[in-house]
């Protein structure tokens, strides 16, 4: 399951064994839309496949818009403020989202004259700020399953991926409320 959460939801062409797993799922899907016949090909299995896909991908989604947001609300600027051109990224501040990411477009916006050059930097700046959030988060849901399996806690799950299908911000602060927020305080 681990290596699956950790995969887009794109399949690479030459992974024929996963295509042809999640091309039978898919149709099994399709087939059976409210009920999965018990003689079907159908596991357990394929399904928490096409939940991790699908989770996976809202996600993946929700990790690109907020970090677009922190983008628009001034990361780069900050990571300017705070940037040191001989820094240790192993400890400290230096380990905050998107410093070290950033660090070879803020060594080099400074000799670059063409914008066009600069623009394709902070792009793959930000490109792989998402790529890493991604991993992180991955390596979070990790440690939480570690201690749900190995340590036996007691854990509420509470599924958010409702609430960032939401385009619109009344109707995500209404599902946040809604399917997030208000169960939490029920369970506390």
């Amino acid at each position: 399951m681990d290596r699956y959460l950790r995969e887009e939801t794109n399949i690479d062409e030459d992974d024929e064994p996963k295509k042809m797993l999640l091309q039978s799922s898919i149709a099994n899907i399709k087939r059976n839309t409210r009920e999965i016949e018990p003689d079907s090909d159908f596991t357990a299995k394929d399904f928490c496949l096409q939940a991790i896909v699908y989770i996976q991908s809202v996600l993946n989604r929700r990790v690109d818009i907020r970090v677009d947001q922190m983008v628009q609300a001034g990361l780069v600027e900050e990571v300017w403020q705070i940037f040191i051109p001989d820094a240790n990224y192993t400890k400290g501040i230096q380990l905050s989202i998107g410093i070290l990411e950033m660090d070879r477009y803020l060594r080099e916006v400074i000799n670059i004259d063409e914008d066009d050059e600069s623009k394709m930097l902070l792009q793959s700046s930000i490109a792989n700020i998402k790529c890493n959030t991604r991993l992180l988060i991955c390596h979070e849901f990790d440690k939480i399953q570690r201690l749900i399996y190995d340590k036996m806690w007691l854990v509420h799950h509470i599924i958010a991926t409702y609430v960032f299908k939401g385009d619109r911000k009344y109707v995500v602060d209404e599902a946040w409320r809604n399917t997030i927020f208000q169960p939490r305080l029920d369970i506390v």
